[in-house]
């Protein structure tokens, strides 16, 4: 009866969760340093390949192979650094980041 009781409770919990969702997911953010409670450890990059370039977001070649990997798309570095680069799928939206 206790193991009844308690999978009914965890179903009303699961239920809840997707029934009053109100998650804002309109922003991408990554952690960049070591201390989480600098206001600066979060930080957002473009989602949209017309803000990348807003932003002064750097292409780099389109299309090609990278490293003996094709990929279709777009990528942007910002500044000289490769370290990160924003990949752009073909309809301008974010499609992953790529970390040498």
């Amino acid at each position: 009866m206790n193991a009844l009781m308690l999978l009914v409770l965890a179903g009303v919990v699961a239920a809840e969760g997707f029934l009053y969702n109100d998650a804002d997911w309109s922003d991408l953010k990554v952690t960049w340093g070591a201390n989480p409670f600098n206001s600066q450890y979060f930080q957002s990059v473009p989602r949209k390949e017309s803000d990348a370039k807003a932003a002064d977001w750097t292409a780099l070649n389109s299309g090609n192979e990278c490293n003996g990997a094709f990929y279709n798309g777009h990528r942007f570095i910002k500044g000289n650094d490769p370290a990160v680069m924003l990949l752009f799928d073909k309809n301008g939206y974010i499609a992953g980041i790529q970390m040498e």
